[in-house]
């Protein structure tokens, strides 16, 4: 079980250590370049905690764990229809399916549940800590987009439980899940 928790603080600086010493472990040369995607990940979410009233980042730590195993950007746009949007997904270097080499992936099962609980909070959020009609997730990538269209086809089957009046549609390269606006 994961939770989203505010990404600052004791939290910010312990994931900072633990995701360092995973990319210290790493080997290859091309992961050595991947230590500076990471440090700069974590240190614009360090920074930018709350980016005024619409911007914010938060860990997915898993039950019993100290450090986020991922962190989430999300921006909370309070217009016409107020809309939550799920911008980046970062998660722990030996876990990251994006930029890794499929042979090296520590554990890809876990990091794909960790890509589902991050979405999961998300839409969490989206219902409770910003009140929205619609959740927004960019597909930054190809990978990630292959991801979601997955995660889109399984929640819009008739047996998946899915909250009344939410539906799953795509625009563009953003998968959009919203609330009917009775």
């Amino acid at each position: 079980m994961y939770n989203a928790k505010p990404f600052r603080g004791k939290l910010a600086s312990r994931t900072k250590e633990e995701w360092e010493k995973q990319i210290e472990a790493f080997e290859r040369d091309e992961d050595v370049l991947l230590a500076s995607m990471y440090e700069a990940r974590l240190a614009f979410a360090s920074k930018h905690k709350d980016t005024g009233p619409y911007g914010f980042h938060y860990g997915i730590v898993a039950e019993g764990k100290d450090y986020a195993q991922a962190v989430i950007e999300v921006t909370h746009k309070r217009v016409r229809e107020p809309q939550l949007k799920l911008l980046q997904i970062t998660l722990e270097p030996h876990l990251d399916l994006d930029n890794r080499d499929g042979a090296v992936i520590a554990a890809p099962e876990e990091g794909l549940q960790l890509l589902v609980s991050s979405i999961t909070a998300a839409l969490r959020l989206t219902f409770t800590d910003h009140p929205s009609l619609v959740l927004k997730i960019y597909a930054r990538t190809d990978y990630m987009r292959a991801f979601l269209a997955q995660v889109a086809e399984v929640l819009s089957r008739d047996e998946t439980p899915i909250p009344e009046g939410l539906y799953i549609e795509w625009e563009g390269r953003w998968l959009l899940f919203k609330m009917n606006n009775r």
